[in-house]
C-alpha cells in the first residue's frame, strides 16, 4: 500500500507559526537544528508538529553529493538519486517525521505543552 500524504488543514487542523527557538523551549527533549522546518497545526483536542528539512538543508546535502560518493565508493551511486528524490519530495514519500501533542495528560489533566503551544497559536491568531 503506497503512502499517501494529506494536509491535516484538510482534516480541520489550523496551520500556525512556531519558531524554532519557541518549540526549542517547549520540547528540550526534541531540539530542531537549523536544518529542520517545523510546521504546527492546531486543533481543539490536540496539536499536530510536522518536521521536514528546510531548503538550506536540501541545498548543502546536493552540495555534499559528490564527498559522499567518495565516502561510500561508487556502489552508492545507484542509491543517490533515490535517496535525495526522498530528500526532496518528503511529503509525498513520507520521509518526514511528524508528533502530536494531546490537550489531555494520561491523568486527565490538561497538558502543560499543549497549554503552552495554545497560547502561541491563540496569539499568533490575534495578528492575523
Amino acid at each position: 500500500m503506497a503512502f499517501k500524504y494529506v494536509d491535516p488543514t484538510e482534516k480541520g487542523y489550523v496551520k500556525f507559526r512556531l519558531t524554532r527557538k519557541e518549540h526549542n523551549e517547549i520540547l528540550p527533549y526534541r531540539r530542531k537544528n537549523i536544518f529542520s522546518k517545523i510546521e504546527a497545526y492546531y486543533s481543539p483536542n490536540k496539536i499536530r508538529i510536522l518536521y521536514t528539512t528546510n531548503l538550506f538543508g536540501k541545498i548543502l546535502s546536493f552540495l555534499l553529493i559528490p564527498f559522499s560518493i567518495i565516502l561510500y565508493g561508487l556502489s552508492a551511486v545507484k542509491e543517490i538519486p533515490k535517496e535525495f528524490k526522498n530528500l526532496l519530495f518528503e511529503k509525498k514519500y513520507g520521509r518526514f517525521t511528524d508528533e502530536y501533542i494531546y490537550s489531555k495528560n494520561h491523568f486527565g489533566e490538561k497538558s502543560e505543552k499543549f497549554i503552552q503551544l495554545e497560547s502561541i497559536y491563540k496569539a499568533r491568531k490575534g495578528e492575523r
